[in-house]
């Protein structure tokens, strides 16, 4: 059963491979980021509106990203549903 992994910010975040990511619809998965292909998975992050980052994307988000409290309920909506589709 696929889950997610708390950041050291306290990010809810979800480390998927290409089969995962395409499960979402994505026909060529690119990183919603910079556009690189996601040829070896990324990382998918429900509190930016279900985005899915390259390796580097993702770590440059999360070195300047604020975890604000007001986004918790989004973020665990965007989660629960995420999980529901990659464990199906």
């Amino acid at each position: 059963m696929k889950g997610f992994v708390t950041t050291s910010k306290g990010f809810k975040v979800i480390p998927v491979n290409l089969v995962e990511i395409q499960k979402f619809g994505a026909v060529a998965p690119v990183c919603d980021s910079c556009g690189v292909a996601l040829l070896f998975g990324g990382t998918f992050i429900p509190v930016l509106a279900n985005r899915t980052y390259c390796d580097n994307c993702y770590k440059e988000w999360h070195e300047t990203a604020v975890n604000y409290p007001e986004d918790r309920n989004y973020e665990t909506l965007a989660l629960d549903r995420a999980l529901r589709v990659l464990n199906r």
